[in-house]
């Protein structure tokens, strides 16, 4: 379906691919001989050999931390932080594109406390070039006592990760806003728009990830201005302006 749709990336998520591992990595190994490239989408609570074999075939990874608390993993997760961490820093060691997720849940962990320890993380253990998106929390399931994420808290968790240094810190699960955008870390020129599912890329990143108005060099890399949007209808600026 994949190449008749001319589709070049496969991604795994929902539910976490974990669960059906021997079909992602039989998939993605048949998916890479055709260059179809696959991203790997996982709260990464896996072993060491697990995660040594998905670097084998999968070209990105979107890394779910839920906290840096132990104390949290085992009462909302059922699982243990370590394996977590010590499974993002095999990736890292790799060399293999990924990018963290922290979903900021309203009452739990939307604290300054708890972006902080993050950030220390990335920083410490990691790099300040990889990217964090502090996602919003919608009520569901067995958590809804609790309203969805405001805004200004993950506004604020991605201002703290600039500020504290990490040079690409987004906000999730939101349609519109400059903390959705890419910018230079260097001289803070927009590179890349996002609004709701569209993508614009500006003049000001060149082929090469490079920062036009500095000279900078960022990391974003794979870029492919066909796949990025152009002109709105008039149909997607009514949703929008609706959301």
């Amino acid at each position: 379906m994949a190449l008749d749709n001319n589709v070049d990336i496969l991604s795994w998520t929902y539910n976490d691919p974990a669960v059906w591992f021997e079909f992602v990595m039989d998939t993605a190994r048949e998916a890479k001989k055709h260059g179809i490239r696959s991203l790997f989408k996982s709260a990464f609570f896996l072993s060491k050999e697990a995660v040594e074999q998905l670097c084998e075939v999968i070209d990105v990874f979107a890394i779910s931390i839920k906290a840096i608390d132990e104390k949290y993993y085992h009462k909302f997760t059922k699982g243990w932080l370590k394996p977590v961490l010590d499974n993002t820093k095999i990736v890292h060691s790799k060399g293999i594109h990924y990018e963290i997720s922290n979903l900021v849940v309203t009452g739990l962990t939307n604290t300054t406390e708890n972006y902080d320890k993050m950030i220390d993380f990335i920083l410490e253990e990691l790099s300040p070039d990889i990217p964090i998106h502090f996602t919003r929390f919608h009520p569901d399931y067995k958590y809804m006592n609790y309203e969805k994420t405001p805004m200004e808290d993950v506004v604020a968790a991605r201002n703290r990760a600039l500020e504290r240094g990490l040079r690409y810190a987004y906000i999730g699960n939101a349609f519109e806003g400059e903390s959705l955008n890419s910018y230079c870390p260097e001289c803070h020129e927009m590179l890349i728009e996002r609004y709701g599912l569209h993508t614009f890329i500006k003049d000001s990143l060149d082929d090469f990830g490079v920062c036009t108005n500095c000279g900078y060099q960022t990391t974003i890399n794979h870029i492919d201005r066909s796949l990025a949007s152009k002109n709105w209808s008039e149909e997607e600026e009514e949703r929008y302006e609706k959301i």
